[in-house]
């Protein structure tokens, strides 16, 4: 399988490059070939824009049967352990809309700009097309992409009561948005590495998500 692996950072990918120069053939600075795989890596920045723009432009010069995309998350959920790895199997674009002036949010589908079965969306959702695999022993999670991180109680209920979902993070909806418009399956799984609350950087638990999450993909990619 010729897959391409993804993460906004190096940081977040770190454990697996380690592994991989170890266990891989590196065929040049960003490609392996781990048994009957071929991984090329790509650091794609954080956000959405530097998400959509990496992803988009390396989807339209080569093929690939899969991408892949490993990173954090923050859970809305009290429910998921921090350090826990999850798949995400739904996303939506939290904040892109018009504030009104009495502080009320509309969303892209309700000011009717899109339709909300317009491809790639189905009821103004994003879920990887039919063929993309499911890690099979992993739970699955609604995502929410921003473009701030969540950081008060506030903004924590707001999104929370709107969106109804499980995550969020920076470049999900990313992800899906540009495979499902580049027909490509995806798979993205994400670590736990805090809760969404009033920011208290000190509880989080980030080498224990990325640590998680990058061994959970290590063992999909051996099973595959």
């Amino acid at each position: 399988m010729n897959i391409l692996l993804c993460a906004a950072t190096t940081f977040e990918l770190s454990p697996t490059l380690q592994w991989l120069e170890r266990h891989a053939k590196k065929q040049d600075f960003s490609t392996f070939k781990i048994e009957s795989h071929t991984l090329q890596i790509l650091v794609t920045g954080p956000g959405l824009v530097q998400s959509t723009f990496a992803l988009t432009k390396i989807l339209q010069m080569q093929s690939f049967d899969l991408v892949a995309q490993i990173g954090v998350a923050g859970s809305y959920r009290r429910d998921d352990a921090l350090g826990q790895t999850v798949q995400v199997v739904e996303e939506q674009f939290a904040d892109i809309g018009i504030q009104e002036a009495d502080g009320g949010w509309q969303d892209l589908f309700q000011l009717g700009l899109v339709s909300m079965d317009q491809y790639p969306f189905k009821n103004g959702r994003l879920s990887p097309a039919p063929e993309s695999p499911i890690h099979p022993s992993l739970p699955h999670r609604r995502g929410i992409t921003v473009a701030t991180v969540t950081g008060t109680e506030q903004r924590r209920q707001e999104l929370s009561v709107r969106f109804n979902a499980d995550i969020e993070t920076m470049e999900g909806a990313a992800l899906f948005y540009t495979a499902l418009m580049q027909h490509t399956p995806c798979i993205q799984l994400r670590g736990i590495s805090n809760y969404v609350e009033a920011r208290q950087r000190a509880n989080w638990r980030l080498d224990a998500a990325i640590d998680s999450v990058n061994a959970a993909f290590q063992e999909w990619l051996q099973e595959v």
